[in-house]
């Protein structure tokens, strides 16, 4: 797949001239994602769309997306809503994903379920790899978007972030997919890197599973905006889709697709990794797409091998 290069050691307002080559796919799905928030967000989130992102993002991020709402020709509140999707509405979206030890080479497997139109965030998706001459990080979305849901540290770690739904309201806090982003950029270690996950203020409630280098290094961190748990496994071997294991939650969803597969997702996905060590893309893909794992609006199918810096989208 064609990667997106956004070099960090120029001026944030620069950095994504590159986008203006996928236009399409960056019209198609900032109209819908801004189209489903000005429909199911009440009117007063969006008019203080632009003064949170000021507060709680960070210049440089805040500046990426000034310059990407001005060469791309779409206002600034259809820009941000875009990227700050998941925090408005991360009670509708799903996901499953699991980590292996592998044999002393651990593996990230990870189905995105996302609504889009058409499919179009299928058709449109994007990998953007970050470069500084240090640090070397990719992230997997779509056009437009600077935050990450899925990515990968070279070398070091990766990270994915699936929805659930705790009774803690939302928080005037960090969006969780910029700590992500941050996370990638400038975390050293698994360790550190699970540190900033657990105990950062963030805006909204997530699972966050971070894949490692060592056989030891995969953990699931489940947070709430003001609370974080770290989930391990003895068995070289850690699930997660979209329920908490150890935060207590009597939150129920009116979405109920996604909760009500949740578990059968998850102990399919358990039954389908027992007995197995050794798992190859191959193998990954295989479990993520098992008719009781995949699920109609699975957008992204992902491969994550942070020892060796290689990726697949299938």
């Amino acid at each position: 797949m064609k990667e997106l290069i956004i070099d960090l050691s120029k001026p944030p307002d620069q950095r994504w001239a590159q986008l203006t080559q996928y236009k399409k796919g960056f019209n198609a799905l900032l109209n819908f994602f801004s189209g489903e928030i000005l429909q199911l967000v009440p009117k007063e989130y969006i008019a203080v769309l632009d003064m949170y992102a000021q507060n709680y993002l960070s210049a440089e991020h805040y500046s990426e997306l000034e310059s990407i709402s001005k060469q791309m020709q779409m206002p600034i509140t259809n820009v941000l809503v875009g990227n700050l999707y998941y925090d408005a509405l991360k009670i509708v979206l799903g996901c499953s994903a699991f980590a292996v030890a592998n044999n002393g080479n651990p593996v990230h497997g990870r189905n995105l379920d996302w609504y889009s139109n058409n499919n179009d965030l299928s058709t449109h998706s994007l990998v953007t790899r970050y470069i500084n001459g240090e640090n070397e990080y990719i992230t997997v979305g779509w056009p437009g978007f600077t935050g990450c849901l899925s990515g990968m540290a070279i070398g070091k770690f990766s990270i994915s972030l699936n929805a659930v739904s705790s009774n803690d309201p939302f928080s005037t806090e960090e969006p969780v997919v910029y700590l992500i982003r941050k996370t990638l950029e400038q975390a050293n270690s698994f360790n550190q890197a699970v540190e900033w996950l657990k105990n950062t203020p963030i805006a909204a409630d997530c699972l966050l599973l971070v894949c490692g280098i060592k056989s030891n290094e995969i953990a699931v961190i489940e947070r709430t905006p003001t609370k974080g748990e770290i989930r391990t496994t003895k068995n070289g071997k850690i699930i997660v889709t979209n329920d908490y294991k150890l935060i207590q939650s009597s939150y129920q969803s009116e979405f109920d697709q996604l909760v009500e597969t949740s578990c059968s997702r998850y102990e399919r996905i358990e039954e389908l990794l027992n007995n197995k060590t050794i798992f190859t893309s191959k193998d990954v893909h295989n479990v993520l797409s098992d008719n009781d794992v995949r699920l109609g609006i699975t957008m992204q199918q992902i491969y994550f091998n942070p020892k060796k810096g290689t990726y697949q989208l299938f």
